[in-house]
């Protein structure tokens, strides 16, 4: 929640893809360059329409942090002053405000990514083509990768678990939430909401109704 009036709080960001920093302290998103973001961001004129915007703002003493790049495709913050940012080319790097960038890896997804999710050692990468590609926060190493074998498994989104499981929407028009053992690359639970359904759980059976009416 934010008070108005409110320095960082504007017509451009926060906007509905803008997200709780991992700590909670502030919000970031990843805006592209315009006209209004310009003006709104204070991005000089030497940098092109099109561009990446990075932003995050804290809460306490509303700062803002503000970076920009032709490359910048999609960003999670760890803290409003820790960025992992996915590039265009498939790269990922950390940049921590007052340090700099801390590590970059190239071609660790095949085209853009989108980052799902993030735990204190994981940034959960989501390639274009349906790739899940899981990133160690400290060096930028890839712990695992994980190609879907069909469509119908192809991930539209997916989340980390504490048990080292992922969480993963699957199967387009009649999305379905799964289990994917990242150890093994199979899929090892695969309709939750059928499971919950059949324990009595009444708002997996609306949930089911409503997906199937959208089918």
């Amino acid at each position: 929640r934010g008070r108005g009036p409110n320095d960082g709080l504007g017509e451009t960001f926060p906007t509905a893809t803008s997200r709780l920093t991992r700590d909670g302290k502030g919000l970031g998103d990843t805006l592209v360059l315009g006209p209004k973001v310009r003006a709104e961001m204070g991005v000089p004129g030497s940098a092109a329409d099109g561009a990446g915007v990075v932003v995050t703002y804290r809460f306490a003493g509303e700062k803002m942090l503000i970076r920009f790049s032709e490359s910048f495709h999609h960003t999670v913050a760890v803290t409003p002053d820790d960025l992992v940012i996915a590039l265009r080319d498939g790269a990922v790097l950390r940049y921590r405000s007052g340090e700099g960038k801390l590590w970059e890896k190239a071609a660790v997804t095949a085209g853009p990514a989108r980052i799902v999710d993030t735990d204190a050692a994981t940034a959960l990468l989501l390639a274009e083509k349906g790739t899940l590609v899981a990133v160690d926060l400290a060096k930028g190493d890839v712990r695992w990768r994980w190609k879907p074998g069909s469509a119908a498994e192809a991930p539209a989104d997916a989340r980390l678990l504490r048990d080292g499981g992922v969480i993963v929407q699957v199967g387009g028009e009649t999305a379905r939430l799964a289990v994917l053992d990242p150890a093994t690359g199979k899929i090892v639970r695969s309709d939750l909401l059928a499971e919950l359904e059949a324990r009595g759980v009444p708002r997996a059976a609306a949930a089911r109704r409503a997906r199937a009416s959208r089918a």
